[in-house]
C-alpha cells in the first residue's frame, strides 16, 4: 500500500469560474458546490466525477459565457482531479455495494427445494419467468413487488405442505399441457420402447390416497380431434409400472369425434411421495421408407402437415379424493423428521433439534438461539391442534420457509455508507 498523495485543492478555480451558478442561492442544474467546498475531495465522489466529466468535456463553464478557463487551467484541473480519485480507488477500492435482497430465479428455487426438502418440482408452475438481462436470468433481481412476493408466499406454503406431507383440505389439481408443436408421432426418449408420443410427469403425491387423472387429445379449430382414422391404444403407468390402458377409436354413429377422449378418466391409488407418471400412446408397426435424408417431422399443422395419429394435449391430475393421514416414509419427511419424540414432554427438544438441523442446512452455518424463536414459537401455538404424538408430525416443520423467506432471499446485506464508486 503506497502514501497518498496531498489532495488538489479546486477551490481556487471553481470560486473563480462555477460559483456565481452553483451555489446556495441559484443551485443551476441542482449542483450546489458551497456544500462541498469545505470538505475534502473524497467525501463526495460522485458529485465530483461529474465535475471531472464536465470539465474534461469541456462542457462548464458554458461555451457561451465570456470568462472560461484557460485550455491549460481545463486540462490541469481535470487531470489532477482524476489522478486523485485513480489513486484513491486503487489504495481502498471499494465496490460498492449490491442490492440490499437478492431472491432466488427460479431455477435457484428448485435446486433449493430440491437439496433441502427432497422435494423436485416444477417450479414455473408456482413462480413467474424471471426477467433476461444481456443474456442472464440472474441480474435484475433486487426488486420483489407486492404481486411477486405473493407468489413466493403461496409457493413457500405448497413447498412446506408437500415436504410435510399434509394433504391439502380439498382435492387439488395440476393441470399440464404439451407443447401444440410437438407431433408425437415418434418415440420419446425416457419412454417405455414401443410407444409413441406422450410424456413422463413428476408429481409430486402429498399423501397415500385415491387421485384421478383425466386426458384430453389435441384438437383442431374446429374441435375435431385430430389424426383419429383409426384404434389407437392409450397407455398410463404410474412408476413405469401399468396403470390402465385405454382404447381410443372413432365413433361410427358419430363422425364428429368430439366425445372420442371423454372417457379417458380415471381413478387410482398413488403412494405419498414423488413419483413418475407415463402417459403414451402403443406404436404401431408402419413400412419402412427407403430415403438418403429423414423425414421432416412437423406433423402438428392441420392445414399443411396433419396430424397422422391422435396426440395427447393435456393432462389433469387432481386429489387425493380420500382422507389420509400425514404421509409417512416419504424422502422429504425422512429428510425432515429424523427422529420422533418419545413422549409429551420430549417434543420440544425434538422439535428444537429438527429445526436447528433444517435452518443449519438451509443457513449453511449452525442455527442461533435467534434463528429458533419464531419456528419454535410457531410451534408452540399451532401444537394445541392436534393430538399427542402427532403434534410433531403434523406441525410444519418448514415454518421459516414461509416465515423467513429462506429459498426466496438469497442474501441480505447490510447497509453500508458508500464512499467511492469504482471510476
Amino acid at each position: 500500500m503506497g502514501v497518498l498523495a496531498a489532495a488538489p485543492d479546486p477551490k481556487p478555480l471553481l470560486e473563480q469560474y462555477c460559483i456565481d451558478c452553483h451555489d446556495d442561492s441559484i443551485k443551476r442544474g441542482g449542483l450546489n458546490l458551497d456544500a462541498i467546498l469545505t470538505d475534502p475531495p473524497e467525501a463526495h465522489p460522485e458529485i465530483w466525477e461529474k465535475v471531472i466529466l464536465r470539465l474534461k468535456s469541456r462542457q462548464m463553464p458554458p461555451p457561451e459565457e465570456k470568462v472560461r478557463p484557460t485550455e491549460e487551467e481545463f486540462e490541469t484541473s481535470s487531470t489532477e482531479l482524476a489522478a486523485w480519485f485513480d489513486q484513491i480507488a486503487k489504495e481502498k477500492p471499494n465496490p460498492s455495494r449490491t442490492d440490499g435482497i437478492r431472491r432466488l430465479t427460479r431455477f435457484e428455487y428448485r435446486n433449493s427445494i430440491r437439496d433441502l426438502l427432497a422435494l423436485d418440482l416444477e417450479v414455473s408452475e408456482l413462480l413467474p419467468k424471471d426477467e433476461s438481462s444481456h443474456g442472464f436470468d440472474n441480474i435484475t433481481l433486487g426488486t420483489l413487488s407486492p404481486v411477486l412476493l405473493n407468489r413466493y408466499v403461496q409457493a413457500a406454503q405448497k413447498v412446506s405442505r408437500l415436504a410435510v406431507g399434509i394433504a391439502p383440505p380439498t382435492p387439488a389439481g395440476r393441470t399440464i399441457r404439451l407443447p401444440a408443436d410437438m407431433s408425437q408421432e415418434q418415440h420419446v426418449a425416457g419412454l417405455p420402447l414401443g410407444t409413441r408420443g406422450g410424456a413422463r410427469i413428476e408429481h409430486p403425491f402429498p399423501a397415500a390416497g385415491e387421485y384421478e387423472i383425466e386426458i384430453r387429445l389435441s384438437r383442431d379449430r374446429d374441435e375435431f380431434i385430430e389424426g383419429l382414422k383409426g384404434k389407437h391404444e392409450l397407455d398410463i403407468l404410474l412408476n413405469d409400472k401399468p396403470l390402465k390402458r385405454f382404447v381410443v377409436e372413432p365413433d361410427l354413429d358419430k363422425m364428429d369425434g368430439l366425445e372420442a377422449d371423454s372417457h379417458l378418466k380415471f381413478r387410482f391409488q398413488a403412494p405419498a411421495g414423488q413419483a413418475s407418471l407415463i402417459t403414451t400412446f402403443v406404436e404401431k408397426p408402419g413400412t419402412m421408407e427407403e430415403t438418403k435424408r429423414l423425414p421432416y417431422d412437423t406433423n402438428y399443422n392441420v392445414h399443411r402437415h396433419p396430424r397422422r395419429s391422435p396426440a395427447i394435449y393435456q393432462i389433469i391430475i387432481t386429489g387425493p379424493y380420500s382422507k389420509s393421514p400425514a404421509a409417512e416414509g416419504t424422502a422429504s419427511r425422512k429428510l425432515i423428521f429424523h427422529r420422533f419424540p418419545a413422549n409429551q414432554a420430549d417434543e420440544e427438544p425434538c422439535a428444537k433439534e429438527i429445526f436447528s438441523r433444517l435452518i443449519g442446512r438451509a443457513y449453511r452455518r449452525p442455527a442461533t438461539e435467534e434463528d429458533l424463536l419464531n419456528p419454535l414459537e410457531f410451534f408452540e401455538k399451532n401444537a394445541f391442534q392436534v393430538v399427542s404424538i402427532q403434534r410433531l408430525k403434523q406441525v410444519s416443520a418448514v415454518f421459516w420457509l414461509v416465515r423467513d423467506f429462506s429459498c426466496v432471499l438469497r442474501t441480505i446485506q447490510r447497509e453500508s455508507p458508500l464512499t467511492l464508486p469504482i471510476r
